[in-house]
């Protein structure tokens, strides 16, 4: 009897026990579950997150291959923008070139012209010259200066700029009084002979020529940019012969 009772005793804490343990093994088996599927997510997660760094990883990448190739292309753009620079700085230095040995020309036409009619009195002009020849001195200035009004570097020395601007117009004045035929002539509120008036007009005509020469031609052949240009426009034509 009494190991009848020992034995249901030992049952019933067995059956306790047994329920215990099945309680706590089932509850670590949810437990287990959870953090097992947990982690899944967070693995899935992570994945994802990894991904997701790669592929801003791959846009980088991409973001500094398009940065590399612009950095070329404008490396390449910068070359190629110093080399046109370059031209244009030498189109530049030939155009210059040109305007000087220009002026060079009209110097030497002006020596050649203006030195005949400085040193031709106003008697000898008006009377002894035939009008066809005198108009054709006159236009033969008159295109001489003209061509120089025309000329950029002497455009660009306004005040040298400015007396062959006036010279001009003081030209077609005189060219105006020798055409002219329909009417009488005055000097100092007094009538005179064409003759006359004309040789007036011609030694008024002499000192705007004079003041030409002064003011508009020798300012211009001592710049800088014209002698550095002239000396070595000198070198060229003595090339392979010493200078003296």
């Amino acid at each position: 009897m009494g190991n009848r009772r020992y034995l249901d005793t030992a049952s019933l804490w067995f059956t306790i026990v047994g329920t215990v343990v099945s309680a706590v093994l089932a509850g670590l088996s949810i437990y287990l579950t959870f953090k097992i599927s947990k982690q899944q997510v967070e693995i899935k997660d992570l994945g994802k997150v990894i991904s997701e760094l790669k592929y801003q990883n791959d846009g980088i990448n991409q973001e500094i291959k398009e940065v590399s190739k612009q950095t070329k292309l404008l490396q390449e753009n910068s070359v190629l923008f110093s080399k046109q620079l370059a031209i244009l700085e030498n189109d530049k230095k030939i155009e210059k070139s040109i305007e000087l040995r220009n002026i060079a020309n009209l110097w030497i036409e002006f020596d050649e012209l203006g030195i005949r009619l400085e040193e031709m009195d106003s008697a000898t002009f008006v009377n002894a010259i035939p009008e066809e020849e005198q108009l054709k001195i006159l236009s033969r200035l008159y295109t001489f200066v003209e061509r120089g009004i025309n000329n950029p570097y002497i455009i660009s020395h306004e005040k040298i700029y400015s007396y062959w601007y006036i010279f001009l117009e003081q030209i077609k004045s005189t060219q105006r009084e020798f055409t002219d035929h329909s009417h009488e002539y005055h000097e100092n509120g007094r009538r005179v002979t064409r003759s006359e008036f004309l040789m007036s007009d011609y030694s008024r005509f002499k000192k705007y020529l004079y003041t030409f020469r002064k003011k508009g031609i020798e300012p211009l052949i001592n710049t800088k940019d014209f002698l550095k240009d002239r000396k070595l426009h000198i070198i060229e034509s003595n090339f392979g012969r010493p200078i003296k």
